[in-house]
């Protein structure tokens, strides 16, 4: 099915966690119905479900493949995370965990958020596996801002490091939010590190993404402290430092929670575009919308650009 900016027909497009594999883009989403208490309760309680697409615009859906979990279960919503192939010759999926109406999972009347994990042979049908479930480190990080877990193999080092929306103990909740960094080399068992990039800037760094173009490596996050939109930054090193171009962020205001994969020999960028309140131009953003797909290009001096993909050219061009 073709389509321009692809919405579910049950629901809305939520975040987006594209993960490339035989050539195509598997895009599991977080696919929000809108049936919260009140109008503003977006997000309520998401499942992951999954387009397959080899072009951003000719797309399978193959509906829920994550479902939510029940009132006693710490993932009574899904929310964002990664997918990555292990070493077991199985995928694994990494995802926000949080449960915002049973009091075991909140603490001063505030929901804490985890990290839970599920396997799966064909992308498709998934396991999970509540047992490995696990908070924040409380002894670096605070225990409410602790999702969206990126996985991801560090050659380097050796090992598997996640990063992660996160903050500091104590730090301010102003400008406190830093990308936080966890280690393992099984992919089960956790180490959390320091963090990974720690700007003092933002509310927080939500949806990280990171990867290598070129000679260059691209750390991404989105903001929502003064508009919502996705930044990059750019370094020489995965350690770092890492720096702002003067134009830092991806398309414009409301192109939110962007992360890329690579099929083939193109990367794309993956994201939402929100709708507004009584689709009204002049109505307040609301959380979730449509699918937008644009393909990454890199210019000479390292700096990122991004372009309609082709599928979505091909269109126009008919």
């Amino acid at each position: 099915m073709k389509n321009i900016f692809y919405k579910p027909g049950d629901g809305w497009v939520g975040d987006t966690i594209p993960f490339a594999h035989d050539g195509k883009f598997y895009i599991f989403y977080l696919h929000d119905e809108r049936k919260g208490n009140t109008e503003d309760e977006y997000g309520y309680r998401t499942s992951w479900n999954l387009l397959i697409t080899e072009d951003g615009v000719n797309i399978k859906d193959c509906k829920v493949v994550l479902p939510v979990g029940g009132y006693d279960d710490a993932d009574y919503a899904c929310y964002t995370g990664s997918v990555i192939e292990g070493n077991d010759s199985k995928f694994h999926m990494f995802y926000t965990a949080q449960n915002n109406y049973n009091p075991k999972y909140h603490r001063n009347g505030r929901p804490l958020q985890y990290v839970a994990h599920a396997i799966s042979e064909d992308l498709i049908h998934w396991e999970k596996l509540p047992e490995l479930t696990f908070g924040a480190d409380e002894s670096i990080y605070e225990p409410f801002d602790w999702r969206d877990p990126f996985v991801f193999y560090n050659e380097e080092e050796e090992c598997f490091d996640m990063l992660l929306a996160a903050r500091l103990q104590g730090a301010s909740e102003k400008n406190g939010g830093c990308v936080g960094l966890c280690r393992s080399y099984d992919l089960i068992h956790w180490k959390a590190m320091q963090p990974f990039y720690n700007p003092q800037s933002y509310m927080t760094h939500e949806c990280p993404d990171l990867f290598k173009m070129g000679d260059k490596w691209y750390l991404i996050f989105s903001t929502f402290s003064e508009k919502f939109v996705t930044h990059y930054r750019m370094a020489d090193k995965i350690s770092g430092p890492w720096t702002a171009p003067i134009e830092d962020t991806f398309d414009a205001r409301a192109f939110y929670a962007a992360k890329t994969a690579q099929a083939k020999d193109v990367r794309m960028a993956f994201a939402w575009v929100p709708t507004k309140r009584g689709d009204s131009d002049f109505g307040q953003y609301e959380w979730g919308g449509n699918l937008i797909a644009h393909e990454i290009k890199q210019d000479k001096d390292g700096k990122l650009k991004v372009k309609p993909s082709n599928g979505l050219i091909n269109i126009f061009e008919k």
